[in-house]
């Protein structure tokens, strides 16, 4: 876009800030005036004239390619004005007998001012499309189009491509899919993208050829919500036109990750309330979607509940022993290691107890212990730790049916406590335990004392779990600070 500057006349002087000025005469040639030099004191106006840049339109389509379009079908072809001034766009169809033929013309009111053109030839031989902005033809105007042959057959068109999946495609994101025509006969492709609102004009596309018989559709949609994609050949809809797309907010589904006992490959049995948590921290805009398959191909249920911002808990409760199939995605696209398989056991009752704080958590190069008690019950007790690095297992015998156990893990994440008998996960098992990397935590800096000696041991019946007040003191510190630790005693 070009601009003029203009000195207007005030009183009897000139503007006082402007030497010279370029005026537009009638003939479209830009001359060079002189102002008289003006009165120091006289105000002056100035103002900016915006003038029109023909030459910054430009025309695209099948409908101006010097082949393709063929009789009896719409040829279409768009015209953008970005950036060009304002100013009417005008088209002229002409057809091999110099007869004007009709076409459609519409403004689709869109940011790059655009307009969409369609015309459908009545005869074969070479027309001629004129296309002009404010009374001037745009470059390369007028094109030359041969149409040859009749239109060809809708049915053989297929369309394939990201830009046709239901889900997937995001908000402000570009994507395609590829129209082939092989074997269709003789026309051109169209495709108009219906907004939720069924708006056609919201979505614009762009349609070129990549090879003889394949074109290639790419567009960007600026809103959330379901899509239409209509696709047409020879002015006919193709098989399964139109397509719905479901355009979601940007997000990123590798970032999502799940954990929790109910994801293991062994362990869980039936009657078990197995459960995980799916983690969408930095994921974006999206909700996690969880589906179960059990043996048969039977559809599992599922509860999932939202515990913070991001973090969801799952729960299911496996009714058959058998292989299942957990499927987490994020915004319609599967999470890493998605999907998940879950080897479940059957029903099983022990007298078996485990408790302690090495089942639930740890710290890196920090031991983690827990205890098991066998409260009578026979069978070879044997443990098992699977997560992120080798964590040796120290374990003693107490001698009384029940076993200390300690694990070194020696890298942060998620570890999985297999307390076995006779080579068998026991109930509960595996307790799946969060280890923090060594930063500045200092457990053996750290101890409980009683509130006082008649605090303890009073009142605590067999077989109940009992929670212990105490004072948590730092060696390294001069605070004291309360804190209670629940500790599951079976006397």
């Amino acid at each position: 876009m070009r601009y003029i500057l203009l000195c207007q006349r005030v009183g009897s002087g000139v503007c006082n800030n402007l030497r010279s000025s370029y005026v537009l005469r009638a003939k479209d040639k830009l001359q060079h005036e002189k102002c008289r030099p003006p009165p120091a004191l006289l105000p002056a106006l100035c103002f900016v004239s915006c003038v029109l840049d023909v030459n910054k339109v430009r025309a695209y389509g099948p409908g101006i390619e010097p082949s393709g379009p063929v009789v009896g079908a719409p040829a279409n072809f768009t015209v953008e004005t970005f950036s060009a001034g304002k100013g009417q766009v005008d088209v002229a169809i002409e057809n091999p007998h110099g007869e004007v033929e009709p076409v459609d013309i519409r403004f689709n009111k869109d940011r790059n001012l655009t307009y969409s053109v369609s015309y459908t030839p009545k005869l074969e031989g070479n027309h001629k499309v004129s296309v002009k902005f404010a009374g001037r033809e745009i470059p390369k105007s007028p094109y030359t189009v041969l149409v040859e042959g009749h239109a060809g057959d809708a049915s053989k068109v297929t369309a394939s491509g990201p830009g046709l999946q239901p889900e997937g495609v995001m908000i402000n994101r570009p994507t395609y899919f590829d129209i082939s025509t092989k074997d269709a006969g003789r026309g051109g492709p169209e495709v108009i993208i219906l907004d939720p609102a069924g708006n056609k004009n919201t979505v614009p596309v762009k349609l070129r050829q990549i090879s003889p018989d394949v074109w290639r559709c790419e567009y960007v949609s600026p809103i959330t919500g379901l899509h239409s994609v209509n696709i047409f050949f020879a002015g006919k809809p193709i098989p399964n036109s139109p397509c719905g797309v479901r355009v979601a907010p940007v997000f990123d589904a590798k970032k999502v990750r799940a954990s929790g006992r109910g994801l293991q490959p062994c362990g869980v049995r039936v009657k078990d309330e197995a459960n995980f948590k799916i983690y969408t921290e930095g994921a974006g805009e999206g909700t996690p979607e969880v589906n179960i398959i059990g043996p048969g191909g039977v559809k599992e249920p599922v509860k999932m509940h939202k515990v913070n911002g991001t973090t969801y808990e799952v729960i299911y409760n496996p009714r058959k022993e058998g292989r299942y199939v957990v499927m987490v995605s994020f915004a319609g696209q599967e999470i890493p290691r998605s999907p998940f398989e879950v080897s479940v056991g059957p029903y099983k009752e022990t007298l078996i107890k485990a408790y302690g704080p090495g089942l639930v958590g740890g710290v890196v190069n920090y031991p983690a212990l827990f205890t098991v008690e066998t409260n009578g019950e026979t069978g070879a007790l044997g443990f098992s730790i699977e997560g992120p690095s080798q964590a040796k297992i120290d374990c003693h015998d107490n001698g009384d049916g029940s076993a200390d156990v300690r694990y070194y893990p020696t890298a942060p994440g998620e570890y999985a406590v297999h307390i076995l008998c006779d080579s068998e996960d026991i109930p509960k098992s595996p307790y799946v335990a969060q280890v923090l990397p060594n930063t500045d935590y200092y457990p053996d800096k750290c101890t409980v004392l009683s509130r006082s000696d008649s605090d303890m041991g009073y009142g605590i019946l067999a077989g109940k779990a009992v929670s212990i007040v105490g004072i948590l003191v730092c060696r390294n510190s001069a605070k004291r600070a309360q804190c209670k630790a629940e500790q599951r005693l079976y006397l």
